[in-house]
């Protein structure tokens, strides 16, 4: 068995990855070509920017809402029909820190990410 990257052609590596206390991904949308993952564990929004091309160019991620966003865990998010990103918070299933109002959607504009 083979977690991350394998190094052996039998395989196809992952073009990007992250320890579980960074990730945990738990969503995905995808709008063009950004690609918005949810984490859990790692309580951010990561935005995976340029998708891997045969042209040799490789993908980025960089987060967004990470430490003391308000949000703490992202269980997913989803592009709603408004131009705008969907996120759900998932914090009273006993591993997160409720706070007053959780859990919650929330709608963030995708211009206020860079995408």
């Amino acid at each position: 068995m083979v977690e991350g990257r394998g190094g052996a052609p039998e395989y196809v590596d992952p073009v990007l990855q992250w320890r579980t206390d960074e990730a945990s991904p738990s969503g995905l949308a995808i709008v063009g070509d950004t690609i918005y993952l949810a984490g859990l564990g790692g309580q951010r929004l990561w935005i995976i920017d340029g998708a891997a091309g045969s042209d040799g160019s490789r993908a980025t991620a960089r987060s967004a809402f990470a430490g003391d966003s308000g949000f703490g865990r992202l269980r997913d998010v989803a592009a709603g029909p408004d131009g705008a990103l969907w996120l759900l918070t998932n914090n009273t299933d006993g591993r997160g820190s409720p706070r007053p109002g959780d859990d919650r959607i929330v709608q963030v504009p995708i211009a206020a990410l860079g995408g």
